[in-house]
Parts: C-alpha cells; sequence; structure tokens
C-alpha cells in the first residue's frame, strides 16, 4: 500500500481490508490488514489525548470539591451526579472515565453525639461529660445542663422518677445535709453541621433518655436519640447540594446514581 491508496488523515481510496476506530483514549487510528492480523498505519504513534492513569479523585468536604471542579472542571462538557452519599463530577459527560467524588460523611459533632448512624448513642456519664465539654458549642442549654449532670451523684441515688415531669427526668439522692432533688431534660438540642466540612449548621431536637442501674456494681446508660433521622439527612443534604450548585453555577446536576 502507498499514499495514494492511503494518506494520514484523508482517506483517498479506502481498500476493503481497511479498519478506522475513534479510541477514547488515543482519538482516530487506522489500520489495514496484514496477514492473519490487522497493521496499525497511523501516520504517527498513537499519543493518548490524556494520561493513563485515570484521575479518580476522592474529597471529603464541600470546599475542596467546589475548589476543583472550579480549577479543573468544565460545566460546558462535566456532569455531576447526586446522591444521599455524596456527588461525582465527571471532567467529561462522554467519556466517564476521570472523577472526582465528594463523599458525604457525618460530621465528627454528628459522630460524637449520634453515632455514625446519626440516628442514636449511648452513653456512661463520664463520657457524655466529655462529649459535652468537647463539643460546648453544640449542646443547647449547657450552662445549666453540665452543672446539674455533673453533681448528679448517681451511686447515692435512691428513687429515680421520670413521669412526674414531661419535660425533665427527677432524680432523688442522699446527702449529708438531706435528700437532694435535681432534674435532667427529656430532650435537648443539638446545634451541629451534619456533614464534615460543611457550612450549614442544623438545630436538631433529640431525646434525652436515662437508664437507672438495676443492680448495685451497674452504672447509668444515657441515650440521645433522633427520631427523625431520616428527615433531617434529608433536609441536611438539601441544604448541601443547595450551597454546592449555588458556587457551581453553570454545572448540570443529576439526582441519581451512575
Amino acid at each position: 500500500m502507498d499514499d495514494k491508496t492511503l494518506k494520514i488523515g484523508v482517506i483517498t481510496e479506502k481498500p476493503a481490508d481497511y479498519l478506522s476506530i475513534d479510541d477514547l483514549l488515543y482519538g482516530q487510528r487506522h489500520f489495514v490488514r496484514d496477514g492473519q492480523t490487522y497493521k496499525e498505519v497511523t501516520k504517527e504513534p498513537a499519543s493518548p489525548v490524556r494520561t493513563l492513569k485515570d484521575r479518580n479523585y476522592s474529597l471529603y468536604d464541600t470546599d475542596s470539591f467546589t475548589r476543583y471542579v472550579e480549577q479543573y472542571g468544565n460545566a460546558d462538557t462535566g456532569i455531576i451526579f447526586y446522591t444521599s452519599s455524596g456527588l461525582t463530577m465527571f471532567l467529561d459527560e462522554k467519556n466517564r472515565v476521570e472523577q472526582v467524588t465528594h463523599h458525604l460523611t457525618l460530621s465528627l459533632e454528628m459522630r460524637t453525639f449520634l453515632s455514625e448512624s446519626g440516628v442514636r448513642k449511648e452513653f456512661s456519664q463520664k463520657d457524655l461529660l466529655k462529649a459535652i465539654e468537647t463539643f460546648p458549642e453544640v449542646v443547647g442549654d449547657i450552662d445549666d445542663l453540665l452543672p446539674r449532670l455533673k453533681l448528679l451523684q448517681m451511686s447515692k441515688v435512691v428513687d429515680f422518677e421520670s413521669d412526674i415531669d414531661p419535660h425533665n427526668h427527677t432524680f432523688i439522692y442522699k446527702e449529708k445535709a438531706g435528700d437532694q432533688t435535681t432534674k435532667l431534660p427529656k430532650s435537648i438540642i443539638l446545634t451541629l453541621p451534619y456533614f464534615e466540612g460543611s457550612e450549614n449548621i442544623l438545630e436538631i431536637a433529640v431525646d434525652f433518655e436515662v437508664e437507672m442501674p438495676t443492680s448495685e456494681n451497674a452504672k447509668p446508660v444515657f441515650t440521645l436519640s433522633n427520631a427523625k433521622a431520616d428527615r433531617t439527612k434529608k433536609e441536611a443534604l438539601e441544604r448541601e447540594i443547595e450551597t454546592i450548585k449555588e458556587r457551581l453555577s453553570g454545572w448540570n446536576f443529576m439526582q441519581g446514581s451512575f
């Protein structure tokens, strides 16, 4: 075969055994039969139009994700998918190979007070005090709650009544000066970011339960639980996606998996 039959980039007369493909990595390539196989006759050695090592990055906060998309993404060719667990930006919708994923993980504050599930967590008295003292800005009415929790001498409790007051747990315990009474609320407000690195702050009303020990050596158990966990997650996701859309105006957002 000579240049009269096959010119580089311009086919003047295609032979019967000619093959052309559009390679997603290398662009257009040309082949002709050579015995039992095909021989490539592309003019220059094929060179990738992108690096062979795919860029599949994982990011863990909204600011990092939006800054990356702003710097390297292209709203005309790219696309962003999102679900309740995260967002993925493809640099090129037609060739979904290179991607950047923002994993929506629960914030440290959420995990501290409501566990990895964001629904419920049990504490000893010591661990609950530590959580509150670590994140004092999260717990509502902390100036009232913390002293009551610290002064409560569980080893001296002689009576516990949960139904007398619809808003508080009542504890009665003996002291040298006589019987003492203290109260702990049955619900508290947590003010915190739902997702790690989020600028959106939610107020979550959680149930505060107390399980008294049933034996002499047992310890009381304190439980925080969010009965509206699904609604809370939905609200947090909507607010986070709205924040990202505002920062990445012009991008096509698709709710769903890929």
